[in-house]
């Protein structure tokens, strides 16, 4: 449709020019001047115009070339992301395929380290025995623990975490979590202080998970925590339940945030950390939250200390069990 459009004005302008130099040829001089600036301002007007096609040409061509460019590196990225997807998927299999071989034997290993503890079968004889079996079984929990937290992730990763939910009492889940927690805390010389409440609704939650949670936030800010310090709970109504952990530890750098929510993120090299830890527990948390519908923040600055929030919304929250509020007021 654009050529014989460009040919009819083509012929047309000959024509034109055809007749302006019939006219510049006549008797009148200055007719004929300005019959000969027509023409040349025509003539100019023309080359522009192929420049300009030649222009538009070429960037059609150069533009037509990056779009080629585009779709390619699309693809790319498309297979690249199935490929990246394949492998996380693979991981996550693998992961919870060899977690759950491992269980088997370490299960055996913490349970018969358990029975020689006690003595179930007659004395150990030597006392330094006792103090291996001791480390085996202290040793088995913790890779127990390991196992489950990289089961965890596995589960959460593949999108098959489940929660077992009902209604839970906030005071008796908390002071079931301090009792746990309380040997670590001794050990590390940090005071953790609670004061329950009989104001606050139940929460419809995996109580074993909200458990999990506040572990995690609780191991970690008594870890972090220097001997003498202090870690303390608590819990509010604040458009939902927001329970918090806040302690008067190391504190945490803003630039160090999202590496510690990322699994196995652990702050500093490997040869300067004093703590132990695979890195996964906030990662953890954060998730079993966001399952929750609620979500996890932190707020922290070197040398201050860290504040870990936990939000559950409005939405859960329940009236109690009243067997509950009496089991937490005993």
């Amino acid at each position: 449709m654009w050529e014989p459009r460009q040919h009819r004005a083509s012929s047309l302008m000959d024509e034109y020019c055809a007749q302006l130099g019939n006219v510049a040829d006549s008797k009148n001089p200055g007719l004929a001047l300005l019959t000969q600036r027509a023409l040349q301002r025509m003539a100019r007007a023309e080359a522009t115009a192929e420049a300009l096609e030649e222009a538009v040409a070429e960037r059609t061509a150069a533009l037509a070339a990056k779009n080629q460019e585009l779709q390619h590196t699309i693809q790319e990225l498309e297979i690249a992301k199935a490929e990246a997807e394949a492998a996380s998927f693979a991981k996550s299999e693998f992961l919870a395929n060899m977690s759950h071989e491992l269980r088997t034997p370490l299960n055996a290993i913490i349970g018969f380290s358990d029975l020689m503890r006690s003595e179930a079968f007659g004395p150990l004889g030597s006392p330094t025995y006792g103090g291996y079996v001791n480390d085996i079984h202290f040793s088995g929990l913790h890779l127990l623990q390991i196992i489950n937290d990289v089961l965890d992730v596995s589960a959460h990763e593949s999108g098959k975490m489940e929660l077992i939910e009902e209604i839970a009492d906030i005071d008796t889940v908390i002071t079931e979590t301090l009792r746990l927690i309380a040997p670590q805390a001794l050990q590390g010389e940090v005071t953790v202080s609670w004061q329950p409440s009989l104001q606050l609704p139940g929460l419809y939650c995996d109580p074993l998970r909200l458990r999990q949670m506040l572990l995690n936030l609780l191991s970690n800010a008594i870890k972090f925590t220097e001997r003498g310090g202090s870690v303390q709970v608590e819990a509010q109504i604040r458009d939902g339940i927001m329970l918090s952990v806040k302690d008067t530890g190391i504190g945490i750098s803003p630039e160090d945030f999202s590496r510690i929510m990322m699994p196995f993120g652990r702050i500093g090299s490997v040869y300067s950390r004093k703590h132990r830890g695979t890195g996964l527990g906030l990662m953890l948390t954060k998730a079993l939250a966001e399952h929750h519908g609620g979500r996890l923040t932190l707020e922290s600055a070197p040398g201050i200390g860290t504040t870990a929030r936990l939000w559950f919304p409005i939405e859960r929250t329940r009236q109690p069990d009243p067997m509950c509020r009496q089991a937490a007021a005993a």
